[in-house]
């Protein structure tokens, strides 16, 4: 499914349409905050200067009472007052803009989060199998939405710094005009260390997306429920938190390295325009006592300057904010980019039957890995129950996913009742077919849950349905053992009630008949069980088989047997295929496994798995 490309791809590289884009989704996602923030930023900057001059126009009043004795005029109160006003509204104004700007942020954040997540459900398995999408997930990963708010906050600062420069230098400019200009030529050195800094830090995030993931890696080895088991078990603690703090050990020396830098360029920006301001002070001071500057606006003078040099390091650092945000914008704008190579252009809705067909299929991984599959041409009939077997690494999981449209084939065609999957509504498809894994996800989530996750749509609030299709499993049995029966929260990290394996695999079989799918793959759906527990997944097998076209992938002999046709897949081929006993009679690379596998489990029990598989393909070919 192609993202939509009007909504959700950021903005170009230019810093211009950067500002703009993020103008544009700050104002489409909260625009009475960001109306707010912009208020608030400049009457802030505003109320520097007016209480500049309050200020010195107060020290003149009193200065003047004090030198000539008179009686302190009424003006002087006012001024006081004045004064006092102008304080707590500028207090006012920075907790409100301050309160705006959180609100801002989180709004964008949850904004922008929603957006990477629609586009993130577009892809498909492919995109998430490469590395180098990997790390642009992870740049992409926390908070999404700062690299927005940081570019709207910055061009809102410049906005208002800019203002209070202006007004500022106009009182500069009132008492020392030739000075002002040198003070205003002084801030260009925070522009070239605000760039540098940016492009050196963007340069090092970049860089070093790799070693994060391998210390998230190492954290996360030696921190998740089931890992962390491993990891003492092989008492690997101190290997993977030795490697773990080596990683970190490089990002905190690369990053001292940045912050060096930064420091250095802010350092001699700030010497620069210190040495312009203590300068035009050395002037404003002489004047002074010389007497062509009162006192009043001396004091002003030296307060504007200082205000000054304070609102050329915030411009500095907005100009920085702006150039890291833009950069970071890169980011949204690469995983924006990732297109899937599944692509949902199909329109069609046909009642599928379950007839598959793969037409000279072959399939790689990536452009530069080896074919997984190679010039696969196999047909199944509808309601077919197929088997498919080999070594590992033979290309059966491949095959599987093939068919359950989770990747798109290298080349060749793949027909579901004679009609291209390609042309067949994705959605549509999905609710046709059924993947049981080997390892069964295991949402967090009520047993209820876990079950209409199968058919959401369906099965949400019709607990009568779930039931039904819990029995239909077999998995009533294990749900009502519960001790809140299917209102009990299954998982570990936030539930209150684990299962075992072979009872989340009746869950998954739950799940996967929910929909009532024409199509069934079942990727080793006895692995991992005991005795008893296969057992009762086969018997359950064998009823919710009959009638649709079945995909078997097992390394264990009594479900290979349930097949109709068992195909043997070697290196990516079909090499032989058949029903169990043609293949034996062959003496080829099934017989040779099927042999292997009688050997370790003992002639007796071989043949009584043999026998068993017998009676119920002769009971299948009965009915």
């Amino acid at each position: 499914m192609q993202p939509d490309s009007h909504k959700l791809s950021p903005a170009p590289d230019s810093l211009q349409t950067s500002v703009r884009y993020a103008i544009r989704v700050v104002w489409s996602s909260c625009r009475g905050y960001a109306v707010a923030v912009a208020v608030c930023a400049l009457l802030g900057s505003l109320l520097a200067p007016v209480s500049v001059v309050v200020l010195g126009v107060l020290v003149t009043e009193i200065n003047e009472v004090l030198t000539t004795g008179a009686k302190a005029p009424t003006s002087l109160d006012w001024w006081i007052l004045l004064v006092v006003a102008a304080t707590f509204v500028a207090l006012l104004v920075a907790n409100i803009e301050r309160y705006t700007r959180r609100r801002l942020k989180d709004v964008v954040d949850f904004h922008m989060e929603n957006r990477v997540m629609r586009h993130a459900a577009t892809l498909d398995a492919a995109a998430f199998d490469d590395c180098q999408t990997q790390d642009i997930i992870a740049r992409v990963d926390n908070t999404p939405g700062l690299a927005v708010v940081n570019l709207f906050d910055g061009a809102v600062n410049v906005v208002a710094t800019v203002v209070q420069l202006f007004t500022l230098g106009a009182v500069l400019f009132w008492v020392e005009p030739w000075l002002t200009f040198g003070l205003v030529a002084a801030i260009g050195p925070f522009f070239l260390a605000a760039y540098w800094a940016s492009r050196i830090r963007h340069h090092y995030v970049r860089i070093k997306t790799s070693k994060r993931r391998w210390s998230r890696y190492y954290k996360r080895m030696l921190t998740h429920r089931d890992w962390s088991k491993i990891v003492k078990l092989l008492s690997l603690s101190s290997l993977m938190n030795d490697r773990r703090e080596s990683r970190v050990k490089e990002l905190f020396a690369d990053q001292q390295h940045v912050s060096r830098l930064e420091l250095v360029l802010n350092t001699m920006a700030s010497c620069v325009i210190l040495t312009a301001i203590g300068i035009a002070l050395l002037f404003a001071s002489r004047r002074a006592i010389a007497g062509e500057l009162n006192v009043g606006t001396f004091s002003a003078f030296w307060m504007a300057a200082w205000k000054f040099r304070q609102a050329a390091g915030k411009l500095g650092m907005s100009v920085n904010g702006i150039f890291n945000a833009r950069l970071s914008l890169t980011n949204l704008h690469e995983f924006f980019a990732v297109k899937p190579n599944l692509v949902d252009s199909g329109t069609l809705t046909p009642t599928i039957r379950g007839g598959i067909e793969f037409r000279n299929v072959s399939f790689r991984y990536s452009p530069n890995s080896p074919l997984v599959l190679a010039n696969v041409s196999l047909t199944i009939a509808p309601g077919e129950v197929v088997a498919l077997v080999g070594p590992n690494g033979a290309g059966k999981s491949t095959f599987a996913q093939l068919i359950s449209r989770l990747y798109q084939p290298t080349s060749g065609c793949i027909f579901v009742d004679g009609i291209s999957v390609d042309d067949i509504s994705l959605e549509h498809y999905y609710r046709s077919i059924a993947f049981v894994l080997q390892n069964p996800a295991r949402f967090e989530a009520t047993a209820a849950e876990n079950i209409a996750f199968g058919d959401w749509t369906t099965l949400n609030n019709n607990p009568d349905r779930i039931r039904d299709v819990a029995r239909t499993a077999g998995a009533d049995e294990v749900i009502n053992a519960l001790p809140r029966g299917y209102d009990t929260f299954l998982g570990r990290f936030f539930g209150e009630h684990d299962l075992s394996g072979g009872q989340w695999k009746r869950i998954a079989l739950a799940q996967a008949l929910a929909s009532e799918p024409r199509i069934v793959i079942l990727d080793e759906p006895a692995a991992n069980l005991d005795i008893k527990s296969e057992s009762l997944i086969h018997a359950q097998l064998q009823k919710q088989i009959e009638n649709r076209t079945t995909l078997l992938i097992s390394h264990h002999f009594s479900t290979v047997q349930m097949a109709d046709r068992i195909v043997v897949l070697v290196d990516g081929q079909v090499v032989e295929e058949g029903n169990h006993d043609d293949l034996l009679s062959r003496g080829c690379v099934y017989a040779a496994m099927y042999a292997a596998h009688c050997n370790l489990l003992g002639s007796d029990v071989g043949a009584n798995v043999n026998h068993v598989a017998k009676d119920y393909q002769n009971d299948r070919h009965a009915a």
